[in-house]
C-alpha cells in the first residue's frame, strides 16, 4: 500500500536510464531526474534532481514510442508548433 507521500509525487527519469545487459540497449545510465510534488491547491512544485544528461539529446520524436501513437494530423500539428519555434512543453498543453 501506498503512503500519502508516495501518492503526492511524481519523480521523472530519462528513458535512458538504467542500464540493461544487452550489447544493443540505447540505456546508458543516465542520471536526468526531475521531482514533481504536489502542493496545497493543487498546484505542482518542479525541482530539478539532477539536469544533466549523459548521452547526446536526441532530433525531435526520434525513437519516442509515444509519437508513434499520435494521429498523421496530430504529428503535423506537431511539426507545425517546433516549425514555429513553440517549446515542447507548450505543445503537450495544447
Amino acid at each position: 500500500m501506498r503512503g500519502k507521500e508516495e501518492e503526492e509525487k511524481i519523480v521523472l527519469v530519462c528513458e535512458r536510464g538504467g542500464s540493461y545487459k544487452e550489447s544493443a540497449s540505447l540505456k546508458c545510465e543516465c542520471t536526468f531526474r526531475v521531482r514533481g510534488d504536489i502542493l496545497s491547491g493543487g498546484l505542482w512544485s518542479l525541482r530539478v534532481v539532477n539536469g544533466e544528461y549523459k548521452h547526446e539529446l536526441t532530433q525531435l520524436s526520434q525513437g519516442h514510442k509515444y509519437v508513434e501513437l499520435l494521429q498523421l494530423e496530430e504529428k503535423k500539428f506537431v511539426q507545425e508548433m517546433t516549425g514555429d519555434m513553440v517549446l515542447p512543453r507548450n505543445i503537450v498543453s495544447l
